[in-house]
């Protein structure tokens, strides 16, 4: 209070100095200046002055913010003993299949629900479920959380079409790789069994900058379809050389061979696949190498630790090809 009125006082002086009489303005420093603050925040809606229509417009607010999340008796039933009440809001809906109430739900948990870890994600793939990409996209390309992006394209990529107007979209705004779609894209149809579908992406995509990896996934196509001849031209576009370092190469040989019955050659690369193993300590190698030898359980451990950190999506872009052409 006191350092108040000496900075009164010292209002006086300075205005006295500028030409203007010192004790009126102090008097007005004192007095004058506390009502315009009241007015002013009164005016604002804050505080304890807050004016009785502002308090019914937010609880006109709050009515309309329900009804928009579709809150319901039955809803709040489902969700009263819940930690995160409109997190498990959103997730009831998105259960129920109703995307709109559940982008409202989550709109306000990522307000109030601050210890729920995954409000983000949810609220950006319910964005993508009601069609809103360009929602989706500004999340995945502003958040903090790097994860973001592979766990809403793990939701995604087995619907080609949301997954195509999410990338079509993001390469547009933010300009993503523009190999993200082509690669995601014949992942999709090849997961799907439609293995024409991924051979035509493939090589369509990838005709201009094939790697060995490209031509591999290629020749998994074709020799799921029974093309043995264009399997074996894509074979034959893989040297040597190109495959001394990493073990992987030679996993899609091996499961690529054992589709074309040529089971001695796929022993081969398999043999010439474990050499590599010993240089090698990359967890999908590991996976692979148990996968392919038959000891399944072990590649199941392993799959589980890796999925601890790392994308379902990104998982399968390394092993769905050889795994699946393997089983088939």
């Amino acid at each position: 209070m006191l350092t108040y009125f000496g900075l009164c006082i010292m209002a006086g002086f300075i205005a006295s100095e500028k030409g203007y009489t010192f004790w009126p303005m102090v008097f007005f420093s004192i007095f004058i200046t506390p009502v315009l603050v009241i007015i002013l925040v009164s005016f604002a809606g804050q505080g304890p002055y807050e004016s009785l229509s502002n308090k019914m417009s937010r609880e006109d607010h709050e009515a309309k913010l329900r009804e928009k999340a579709g809150m319901t008796p039955e809803n709040i039933a489902r969700c009263e003993n819940a930690e995160y009440f409109w997190s498990c809001l959103g997730c009831n809906h998105l259960e129920d299949g109703n995307y709109s109430f559940a982008v409202e739900a989550f709109k306000v948990a990522e307000e109030i629900d601050e210890g729920f870890k995954d409000k983000e994600f949810y609220l950006a793939y319910c964005y993508a479920l009601v069609g809103n990409f360009r929602e989706t996209v500004n999340m995945c390309y502003h958040t903090k959380d790097t994860n973001l992006l592979p766990d809403i394209l793990d939701k995604l990529y087995l619907d080609e079409i949301k997954f195509s107007n999410f990338v079509t979209y993001g390469n547009r705004r933010y300009g993503y790789s523009e190999s993200l779609y082509p690669t995601c894209k014949a992942l999709t149809e090849f997961s799907a069994s439609r293995y024409n579908a991924a051979a035509l992406t493939i090589d369509t995509y990838f005709q201009l900058s094939k790697n060995k990896i490209a031509y591999l996934k290629l020749a998994s196509a074709y020799a799921m379809v029974g093309k043995n001849k264009e399997a074996e031209q894509q074979i034959g576009c893989v040297s040597e050389w190109m495959m001394n370092k990493s073990p992987l190469g030679y996993f899609y040989l091996t499961a690529i061979y054992k589709r074309l019955g040529r089971l001695k050659d796929s022993q081969v690369a398999f043999d010439k696949a474990t050499k590599r193993m010993a240089k090698s300590k990359d967890s999908i190698h590991q996976y692979l190498f148990y996968y392919l030898s038959g000891d399944k359980n072990s590649a199941s451990d392993i799959k589980q630790a890796i999925l601890e950190k790392m994308s379902l999506l990104s998982f399968d872009l390394e092993t769905i090809y050889i795994v699946k052409t393997f089983d088939h």
